[in-house]
């Protein structure tokens, strides 16, 4: 298995961590944080690219796709907090060659106060760490 996971989830963790001072990220899947502003940050899915598996069926490539949730619990500005995290995570994945397929506000039914966006991006990743947009 092609997995690039934690180095993915360290480039991005660090490049958050820089920009938002006291920001909270997991690579776990979380309905409520227990710090905010959070980012859960979690591969949901890597198969092989059935194109590129070579005569012995070996794997040479990799679908995945990320999950992001991202939440703020600000009394005012959450949605403003949330998205200028987003703007600069998409920033990011785009730079290392994923394309967002989903994005949209998610009411976070276990606690109002919160607001959360989830965002999905996927790639084809080779055994080289090359990074190819579908």
């Amino acid at each position: 298995m092609i997995d690039y996971e934690s180095q993915i989830f360290d480039y991005i963790a660090l490049s958050l961590r820089s920009e938002f001072n006291g920001i909270f990220i997991t690579g776990e899947t979380m309905s409520a944080p227990s710090k905010f502003p959070a980012v859960s940050f979690v591969e949901k899915s890597n198969t092989v690219y059935q194109k590129s598996q070579d005569s012995e069926s070996l794997e040479n490539h990799s679908n995945v796709m990320y999950e992001v949730n991202i939440y703020s619990n600000l009394t005012y500005d959450k949605k403003a907090q949330v998205k200028e995290i987003l703007n600069s995570l998409d920033e990011k994945m785009q730079s290392i060659g994923f394309t967002r397929t989903f994005g949209q506000p998610i009411d976070n039914l276990e606690n109002t106060s919160i607001y959360r966006n989830t965002v999905r991006y996927t790639a084809v990743i080779g055994k080289n760490k090359f990074v190819y947009r579908k």
